[in-house]
């Protein structure tokens, strides 16, 4: 199967690109609000991100509470809040939440952003870099054998005379020829009533070793964008993909 098949319907929920980052000392909080400001007119809706702390004092004639909080960074999002942009004191990232529109638009504008994010706070190391995506995948409420949809699935042994109505895997798999992980998570999702849905997710992330130069930072993501590909196709069925290529 093509890796890079485009489905009709396809399930995917969210897709994002993640660049974590260590900045300069002297970044301010300013920089952010410039630089979601700049953006407006494509990401007008903002709200900060907040880092609480509360503390309570007891003792002996001592009583009281207070709260503080510290400027994390900003969220940004278009109007009908389906593209989505975190800029943060450690990093970045971009979303875009169903009807996905495609790689070929979410990965320019990450990058273009990514460029004017580096521009304003000054980034001084890329400590982590990851693709990923959510799938929740509709299948007909009467299936009894997810096996006829789903590649990899969990088992009951031997004895346990019973269906699965709910359960929740997450496998760890090293990437070796990209030293990367790939972090894949299946569980029954919520979904319309008349199906049997499935969440599918799909992290592939490295946070070592990272490409410090922006050709060999994207190239990098797209090694992992094409493997995500990979491992979505090698865990669904032909009949999986004649529902989402309807």
């Amino acid at each position: 199967m093509n890796s890079t098949h485009q489905y009709a319907k396809a399930p995917i929920t969210e897709a994002l690109i993640d660049i974590q980052a260590k900045l300069t000392p002297g970044a301010k909080p300013a920089a952010f609000e410039a630089l979601a400001a700049a953006e407006a007119g494509n990401y007008p809706k903002k709200s900060n991100i907040l880092q609480g702390a509360f503390r309570l004092q007891v003792g002996p004639g001592v009583q009281g509470s207070s709260s503080s909080h510290k400027l994390l960074g900003v969220r940004i999002s278009d109007p009908e809040q389906k593209q989505l942009v975190q800029l943060r004191v450690n990093g970045f990232t971009m979303s875009r939440l169903n009807p996905y529109q495609g790689w070929h638009k979410l990965q320019p504008e990450a990058k273009r952003l990514w460029t004017l994010y580096k521009e304003a706070l000054h980034p001084t190391e890329v400590t982590r870099v990851a693709v990923r995506f959510i799938n929740r995948i509709d299948l007909p409420n009467d299936v009894t054998d997810l096996e006829q949809y789903i590649t990899t699935v969990p088992r009951l042994g031997q004895g346990l005379h019973s269906s699965i109505d709910q359960f929740f895997m997450q496998l760890q798999l090293p990437q070796n020829d990209l030293k990367a992980m790939l972090v894949l998570t299946e569980a029954r999702a919520q979904g319309p009533a008349d199906k049997l849905s499935i969440l599918l997710d799909i992290d592939v992330f490295r946070d070592n070793e990272i490409p410090q130069d922006e050709d060999g930072l994207w190239q990098l993501l797209e090694r992992f964008h094409v493997r995500k590909n990979e491992i979505f196709e090698a865990s669904i069925t032909e009949e999986t993909r004649s529902l989402i290529n309807e």
